[in-house]
């Protein structure tokens, strides 16, 4: 079970029910009342969560607590609940960074601004900017029901929500795990009171789900489709897939029959890195996303997890156009022996190579003669003519090419 608890101080008596195994404890938390001058009420208040607090802790459930608004150093003074657990056994304390600046709230426009100190163990958004009190939660602040909060009160769930996809995806964390990932991978701020840095969720995650425990994607809906069985998919259908420890290889395959305007896009999802190219008719390997013309033929898509980082989550999405219009070559109309195009022979030459550009079979059909005059040759017994007839594959129609003769010199 997870259980992820935002604390926030209340006052009041509430009834105290101490366990035998922690009467010893209990005389530890006397000397609170001459260090911290509380009274009879305050300090049972103060026991009751305190032994909560490790209660918690002993079952594995992760609480985390605002550490304050009152700009205190935590190191030099004593704040329930962020520093109320048993040696040890602390709730995360989580103090307030300013979004635009990284920095701990600390503004003249606010009369709060964070705690800090050794105790507070993350940082997380608790105001928007130096002229921005708080954060929306609802879409939009044109949205007349929408509504922010701010300040630790802010910081404290925001940070929860993070610890609580780290549980999802390796219920095995303990809290110090989950606290020890979330100091690792945090981000650096400016603020020198911000020694643990501010939550990087995608990297807290992600290391979570990478840690011993994490739990490994089921199979997607494209499986099998490894490199050797492909995935056959359909334009402007969009497919989430996942790569894995168990699926370390996804292929997609496609088709076109005329030259098309194609767009292959890919999207990483939450987390994971992976590699994605594209191969066929024209191209090898070349590197995700792709937009462009593509000829006739078939083509293949395939992802591959990086060698540090074997699970990630995607999505594909493959758009093509309608057929590409070709103007016709300037041969053009050779579609017959009767009436075939002369080359002009030579075109271009280079060496004892003749090359003859910019042909192409504009519409499905299209097929190409030529006829070309050959040099005067003494032992020729035939023709003084070359005829050349070009016809499409299935690949071929609405594409272009180069012819090239290359003379042996009689």
């Amino acid at each position: 079970m997870c259980c992820l608890i935002g604390i926030r101080m209340e006052n009041g008596a509430v009834p105290v029910h101490v366990p035998a195994r922690h009467l010893l404890k209990l005389l530890n938390m006397y000397l609170l009342i001459f260090r911290y001058q509380l009274d009879g009420t305050c300090f049972l208040h103060l026991i009751h969560r305190i032994f909560a607090i490790d209660e918690a802790y002993d079952d594995g459930i992760v609480l985390l607590a605002s550490a304050g608004n009152q700009e205190r150093n935590l190191d030099g003074h004593f704040y329930h609940p962020v520093e109320g657990g048993l040696p040890g056994k602390s709730p995360i304390g989580v103090g307030a960074i300013t979004l635009d600046t990284k920095e701990a709230v600390r503004t003249p426009r606010f009369t709060w601004d964070s705690c800090f100190g050794s105790n507070v163990d993350i940082w997380a958004p608790g105001a928007a900017g130096l002229d921005a009190l708080s954060l929306w939660t609802t879409p939009t602040p044109a949205n007349p029901e929408s509504d922010d909060f701010g300040g630790t009160s802010c910081a404290s769930p925001y940070a929860a929500g993070i610890v609580a996809m780290m549980k999802a995806v390796n219920p095995t964390l303990s809290k110090d795990d989950l606290e020890t990932i979330l100091q690792e991978t945090a981000n650096a701020s400016p603020d020198a009171r911000m020694t643990t840095g501010y939550v990087n969720a995608f990297a807290s995650v992600q290391e979570a789900l990478l840690s011993p425990g994490g739990i490994a994607p089921a199979l997607d809906d494209c499986e099998p489709n490894d490199f050797s069985d492909f995935y056959t998919i359909v334009s402007d259908e969009e497919y989430c897939a996942n790569l894995s420890s168990d699926d370390t290889e996804d292929g997609y395959y496609f088709y076109i029959d005329d030259m098309r305007p194609v767009s292959v896009q890919r999207e990483q999802l939450v987390m994971g890195d992976y590699t994605a190219t594209i191969s066929g008719f024209g191209i090898s390997d070349q590197p995700l996303p792709f937009d462009g013309e593509l000829n006739p033929g078939g083509y293949y898509i395939r992802f591959e997890p990086s060698p540090d980082i074997n699970t990630c989550f995607y999505e594909l999405e493959v758009s093509i156009g309608d057929p590409t219009i070709i103007a016709p070559d300037r041969f053009e109309r050779n579609n017959t022996l009767t009436t075939s195009a002369e080359l002009s022979f030579p075109s271009s030459l280079v060496g004892d190579t003749w090359a003859v550009e910019d042909i192409n079979f504009h519409i499905r059909g299209d097929a190409d003669y030529f006829e070309q005059e050959l040099p005067e040759l003494p032992d020729l017994l035939h023709t003084d003519w070359l005829t050349i007839w070009i016809e499409p594959d299935d690949r071929g129609h609405r594409s272009g090419f180069n012819l090239f003769l290359k003379s042996h010199g009689g």
